[in-house]
Parts: structure tokens; sequence; C-alpha cells
């Protein structure tokens, strides 16, 4: 999954200039830890590098540069993923929370020069992760470096007014139960990047507190802004895009050999994350074979309202309804009108109607990326009404979910 070919590393090697071989000492893949900084401080850093790596050794490699709130961030359960992806690993060891942020910007800075003369480090597809004040720490680690940079994973904190340059993709991974650093203060963090132009993801746990995201979540944010930033990075040119486009291709074709079906979807999935996914020829292959996997998945239901609760968000409520066929819609609001025979079905459908009135009012009057306070009162007291009039319905359960949104920002 998520894999690049020769074709690929090479388009991204004619975007840059790389540093001579014989600049560079020979490193073998795996583990290399407590690696001195060259520049005579004391600072240390470790580096997992993927076997390609070695298969491949006239190619500069993206990396991610891992930081943690306590020093030592090892290398966060990614090796399987930087393996997949061809992605160097670099854990900076000393940067730590409550250190001066000239201390935290000296460490970084050492880092990087010792592991940019240590490996073929690609020149801006750079990433830094980091949880809670190490979040904050990753964001400061972009700003200086700006064009250098790529994008930045915050765990569990806002960056406490620290924002990503314009250019990079940011990711917001939070909590709805954390009390050290509250979810309202990340979400607010998140419009305002949102409004700066970022490419930008939010993704809250309702019953996550001040811990480590899904370790699946980490790794889809940082593979969709790894291919978002291949093609989209200012440093990019339109050939090395271009010259890209055989290997995504590649990639569609090999979805359908795949056997393990969750595999297949996760594959699948990230394809279509990819920018400029819709220029490959394959691209309506790949999109029927996606809507496939979602048809079946409505169709598996036996409850009839959960049936046309997925055929409907199918159809107007997901990011697949955009690719749907005109014979698609219409199958499906056929198979909609059938269901909604059924005296359950037409009660929900119309709690669902007003459900979604409710929402497209606040999306009108949502700004910068989220409601006014005023406005988020008016629209919880809504759905408290709705709550209220049709407790036992599906549209209820979301309208519950609605609030402790709105009440959060």
């Amino acid at each position: 999954m998520n894999r690049l070919t020769t074709a690929t590393l090479a388009a991204l090697a004619a975007a840059c200039a790389i540093l001579p071989l014989s600049a560079l000492a020979d490193i073998s893949p795996g583990k290399h830890n407590r690696l001195k900084c060259d520049d005579g401080l004391a600072f240390t850093y470790d580096l997992y590098i993927p076997r390609a790596y070695a298969e491949q050794p006239k190619k500069a490699f993206p990396a991610v540069f891992l930081l943690s709130p306590g020093a030592n961030p090892g290398t966060m359960g990614l090796e399987n993923w930087a393996q997949r992806n061809k992605v160097l690993l670099v854990s900076v060891n000393d940067s730590r929370n409550g250190q001066p942020s000239a201390l935290q910007g000296k460490i970084q800075k050492s880092v990087l020069e010792s592991v940019k003369k240590k490996v073929r480090l690609h020149p801006y597809l750079r990433f830094s992760i980091g949880a809670s004040g190490a979040g904050m720490s990753s964001l400061a680690f972009a700003i200086a470096k700006d064009k250098d940079w790529a994008g930045v994973v915050v765990l569990i904190h806002s960056g406490n007014g620290l924002f990503a340059p314009r250019h990079c993709a940011v990711s917001f991974l939070a909590g709805e139960k954390d009390n050290v650093h509250g979810v309202s203060h990340v979400r607010r963090a998140y419009a305002t990047t949102v409004k700066r132009g970022n490419p930008t993801h939010i993704k809250t746990f309702p019953e996550l507190g001040h811990s480590s995201p899904p370790q699946k979540d980490i790794e889809r944010e940082l593979t969709w802004m790894l291919y978002l930033m291949m093609f989209t990075h200012p440093r990019v040119d339109a050939a090395a895009r271009t010259a890209m486009m055989p290997d995504i291709e590649k990639r569609i074709e090999a979805v359908f050999g795949m056997a393990n079906a969750q595999a297949q979807r996760n594959e699948i999935d990230a394809l279509m994350a990819i920018p400029f996914i819709t220029k490959a020829r394959n691209y309506r292959k790949l999109t029927n074979a996606r809507l496939k996997i979602a048809f079946d998945a409505a169709n598996a239901h036996e409850d009839p309202v959960e049936k046309w609760i997925a055929f409907r968000k199918l159809l107007s409520g997901c990011p697949l309804s955009k690719v749907l066929s005109p014979r698609q819609k219409s199958l499906l609001k056929s198979k909609m009108a059938k269901l909604e025979r059924r005296k359950t079905v037409s009660a929900e459908k119309m709690v669902f109607n007003r459900y979604a009135a409710i929402k497209q009012r606040e999306a009108r009057a949502a700004k910068r990326g989220r409601v006014s306070p005023r406005d988020a009162k008016r629209f919880v007291k809504e759905y408290r009404v709705l709550m209220k009039n049709f407790p036992d319905s599906r549209a209820a359960a979301e309208a519950k979910k609605d609030i402790g949104r709105l009440q959060s920002q």
C-alpha cells in the first residue's frame, strides 16, 4: 500500500538538486540509534532507513521528523508505514517540553543539518509530528524552515498560536475528553489554519483524552500530506507532476489484484485523496470499484432504516457522492423510494429532512471555518428541539453529536 516506484522517485529527483553521492557515506537500512550531531553540540538523533534507500542509491528520500514532550520519541510505531511509503524517520532526541524555544530551535537545526550530511534527504518533502507540547514544537520546526518544509501532524494540541507556513499541509488529531489541552482550542486553531489557506485536516475522537490518537489515523494523515505535497508543494513543477502520473496509474491497477478487502479499500481511499488523481486514465475504474464497496456495504444492512440512511449518505452526504454517474444516482433513488414505502423508513425520512435543514442553515452561517457563539447557541437549541420531538430517531443521535461539537468550540 502507498508505494512509490522508481518512476515517481525519479520525477521527484528531477524537481530538485540532490547532494553528490560522494558527499554522503553509505548507511544501511534499519534503525540507527543515538547518532551524534556533527556540529560539536551534545545532541543526538535516531534514524530509521527503509529498504528502498539501499535499492535506489541515487534518490533523495522524504523524511518525517518526530518529537516528544518528554524527549526520545522513538519511531512512534511508524516503521511499517515508512517502509511502505519509502520515507526516512528522524527522531529528535533532546527536544522536550519546558525548554526555551530558542534551545528547541537550536536542537532542531542541529539535527536537521546533521541528517542532511548523513543521508540523501529530500530538499523539501520534510514533515514533523509531535504530541501535546511537541505538537507546538513540530509547528515551530516548520516555521523555521518555511519552503524547505511540507507538513505537520499536530497531536492533542493546538499549537498555542503558532501556525505553519501557508503552503504546508497541517493535520490536527485531538480527543474530545482532553482535560489538559481542550478540543475547543484545537478547533479554533484548525479554523484559523483553514482561513490562512493551508491544506488542513481535523479529526476528533469522542472517547479520547490527552493521549495518542489511533495509529491508523496518524498514518492516514501522514499519507495524505505526503502525496499531497508531492503534487502541490510550491517547489514542485508541472513536469514533475506529469512524470508521476504513470506511477499513480500503476498503483490503481495494482488495487484490483489485492486479496484483502480492507487493505484494498484503504488503498483506494488513499489513492482517491491524491491531488490530480482525476487526471489518471483509469480514475473512473478506481471510483467504480470504491462505489461498489459502498453499495455492497449499504445493501448488507438488514434494518431497512439503516439501509436507507446508508443510501442517502452515499447519494448526497459523502465524498463519493461527487463521482456518482447519472445512472448510479438513479439506481440509488429507486432503492430509496422502495424502502420509503415502509412506515418506519418514511418516518425517519421526515426527521432526517428536518435535521438536514438545520445542518444546511448551520453551514450557511459558518464563517472562517466555524459558526459564531451566538449562532452556535441558536443551532444547539434547534438540535435539542429535534431530539425532544423525535428522541428515538437516528437523526436525534446525530443531533446529539452536533450539540457536543458546537458546545466545545
